[in-house]
């Protein structure tokens, strides 16, 4: 079974020709490996197409909640999210939003929700407010954290996601998925 940061690298065309020559040979054979390059590079495919789309339409404006402070408490979370999720503290922010430790009680497990600081702009024609939400609830690709549900209150964005525990680190382009590089 092929490692899945050589399947990346085979699938990124990171790989020397002698070793892709060996690969080739190895995924006639062998049909999980061959299902797990296809899934890759439906993945990577998937992954190309959000970075096209997003860029031209989706936009990001300043976005001022009403009667509120620039930060948000873990009471005004909890307020917003109502029973579906039960939140437990705030675990961290950034330039576009705030992260918060949740429960999801009807499925039993932590998530993470990310509050957007800043509203989403739609360009004219576009299909949806969360076209890039759709696009990223279908990755699955172990750089991405799964979306489970998207949401808006009051005009504040908001995005469900997996949690993943860990220390953060900065967003990486293709080039850095290989750290060895």
């Amino acid at each position: 079974m092929l490692r899945s940061e050589l399947i990346e690298r085979y699938v990124h065309n990171a790989v020397p020709q002698v070793q892709r020559l060996a690969i080739d040979t190895h995924l006639e054979i062998c049909q999980t490996c061959k299902q797990a390059i296809d899934d890759a590079t439906k993945n990577e495919s998937i992954l190309d197409e959000l970075h096209t789309h997003s860029v031209p339409s989706v936009s990001y404006v300043s976005h001022k909640r009403p009667g509120s402070q620039t930060a948000i408490t873990v009471d005004q979370a909890q307020a917003i999210l109502r029973d579906q999720y039960k939140v437990v503290k705030k675990i961290g922010e950034g330039s576009f939003g705030e992260v918060f430790l949740a429960v999801d009680p009807a499925l039993d497990r932590s998530v993470a929700v990310k509050f957007l600081r800043q509203k989403i702009s739609i360009s004219p024609g576009d299909n949806g407010q969360w076209q890039e939400g759709r696009f990223m609830s279908r990755v699955n690709h172990p750089h991405v954290a799964h979306i489970y549900h998207i949401g808006e209150h009051e005009g504040l964005c908001y995005i469900v996601m997996e949690l993943i525990e860990g220390i953060p680190s900065p967003r990486r382009g293709k080039r850095n998925l290989f750290p060895n590089d």
